[in-house]
């Protein structure tokens, strides 16, 4: 029988199954066009394990704030799920260099990226 209560406790299960959920997601459509083009697939390798990172801090930043409900950890969760949609918006631009929309994608990721430092910055000065 499954129990969410130790998924959560167990941070290296809830890690993996993270990475695993990602790679099964994304590797195909996104490493296996590269596999030819060992500078494109480094950087896309890069951002989608940024990603990967991101959304496993941003889910046990999720946990730890359903429990304590403080606004530092409101901000750090927001903060940790902010720099995760910035590093899609990377992932798109590394993907897909030429297309007509990279542009926009590599300016919204580097906006996304500035907006976390903010939040990271509210949270660490933030007295509660």
């Amino acid at each position: 029988m499954f129990r969410y209560h130790s998924l959560v406790e167990n941070k290296s299960k809830l890690f993996a199954i993270i990475i695993f959920f990602m790679v099964a997601v994304l590797a195909v459509p996104l490493v296996l066009p590269q596999i030819h083009h060992k500078l494109t697939l480094f950087n896309v390798l890069i951002h989608l394990t940024a990603m990967s990172v991101a959304i496993f801090l941003s889910t046990v930043a999720i946990i730890a704030y359903s429990r304590l409900r403080t606004q530092r950890l409101l901000f750090t969760t927001i903060a940790f799920s902010v720099f995760a949609v910035s590093q899609s918006f990377s992932l798109i631009a590394a993907e897909w260099p030429d297309a007509y929309y990279a542009i926009v994608a590599v300016e919204l990721g580097r906006l996304l990226i500035l907006a976390t430092l903010g939040i990271f910055a509210l949270s660490v000065f933030r007295s509660d």
